[in-house]
């Protein structure tokens, strides 16, 4: 089985992390693979990190700079598909749907084209999380109705996620499965550094700067837990545009000498097994990622009451479920993790047995090569 994927690159994040590890694991069961890296001129060399690491796992791939996807944009990509003689073309997000979905509706030459939801319209869910009743990006919405239309079967990496393409009638009900992301983590002996343990109770927070993945309300729930820690830090790993805004919102609180920025740090991991909890009160999120990371080294989370990150957490058993967007609850949840130390640990250790059992990357290479299977009869 011969299949290309194609999906836009221009750094590492989620979606990137997942094909890292799911193309060579998918090799190893005897698909061959190909990746597609379309990266915008303006950004050349950004997707080379990313084509570096699939290189070392000996995965073939090459490179497509657009400035449009205009026909001559579309001409290579036909060009590539033929000449490899794919079985399947498989899609990640928005940009490469909307491309090979064009290139294919104008081609006499018909492939089967697959897709793989990693999530939705960022500046939609920062309004209005999986709630299908928000007001609609346009430009998104019938750019991703339109893909669809040419796409045979998708899969969602979590069922919110699948619920929320089908509410917004992108999807049909019968043409989008649900895969998790899963994933082999080697964590078992990474253990705390002194030199980034900076106060007696440690949160933690991993992510980029957005609205989205709620640094603010972490702050907030910070400022009323204050008064009833001697001992407190918030540190954030990660950057982005959100990030002077964060900073400045800091400042307003006077909780400077509480909040640390790392800024990016490829050793994140690291920064977990040294901290206490692991906040993630993103307003929604298409799986969620981090939150494994945090089960890999048996760390309890909290986290808002919202799709997808409530799939994957045991309220009271692997950390703990504020209702969403109320600081005062989350301020609570987070309280009971520090002062708990004993149950703090259970739920760590519970995170991990969760992850070793649901969430391995052999239980999902296993559920995308079925996918392949049926997407082909």
């Amino acid at each position: 089985m011969r299949i290309l994927h194609v999906m836009k690159i221009v750094g590492i994040a989620g979606a990137e992390n997942y094909l890292i590890h799911a193309l060579p694991a998918l090799q190893k069961e005897g698909i061959e693979i190909t990746f597609l890296s379309l990266t915008p001129n303006k950004q050349k060399g950004s997707e080379s990190e990313f084509l570096n690491q699939l290189k070392d796992e000996g995965i073939q791939s090459e490179v497509l700079y657009y400035t449009t996807f205009g026909l001559s944009t579309q001409r290579k990509v036909r060009t590539i598909i033929k000449e490899g003689n794919y079985d399947l073309i498989h899609t990640h997000l928005i940009h490469a749907d909307f491309l090979l979905a064009l290139t294919r509706k104008l081609s006499t030459r018909k492939f089967r084209l697959i897709s793989t939801k990693h999530g939705h319209d960022e500046k939609y869910m920062n309004s209005y999380g999986f709630n299908p009743a928000g007001k609609k990006t346009l430009t998104y919405h019938y750019a991703a109705k339109l893909a669809e239309k040419e796409i045979y079967r998708s899969y969602a990496i979590s069922e919110g996620l699948r619920k929320l393409f089908i509410a917004h009638k992108i999807s049909p009900t019968d043409q989008i499965d649900t895969i998790p992301y899963g994933f082999d983590f080697h964590n078992e002996n990474v253990t705390v550094d002194p030199s980034i343990r900076f106060a007696d109770h440690q949160l933690l927070l991993v992510g980029r700067f957005t609205e989205l993945k709620g640094h603010l309300d972490a702050i907030s729930a910070l400022k009323l837990l204050r008064p009833k820690f001697e001992s407190l830090k918030l540190v954030f790993v990660g950057s982005g545009y959100f990030e002077k805004e964060v900073k400045n919102f800091v400042r307003n609180q006077g909780l400077e000498n509480l909040v640390i920025f790392k800024g990016y740090q490829p050793n994140s991991i690291q920064y977990m097994a040294s901290s206490d909890v692991v906040l993630i009160p993103s307003k929604a999120e298409g799986f969620g990622l981090v939150l494994l990371e945090a089960y890999s080294v048996k760390k309890p989370v909290v986290i808002y009451d919202v799709p997808a990150l409530n799939e994957h957490v045991i309220n009271g058993k692997t950390g703990l479920i504020a209702r969403p967007y109320l600081i005062e609850d989350l301020s609570d949840k987070i309280e009971c993790l520090l002062r708990d130390k004993v149950r703090s640990h259970e739920m760590g250790e519970s995170g991990y047995r969760l992850l070793k059992s649901n969430y391995t990357l052999k239980t999902m290479v296993t559920k995308t090569i079925d996918f392949y299977r049926k997407s082909l009869s």
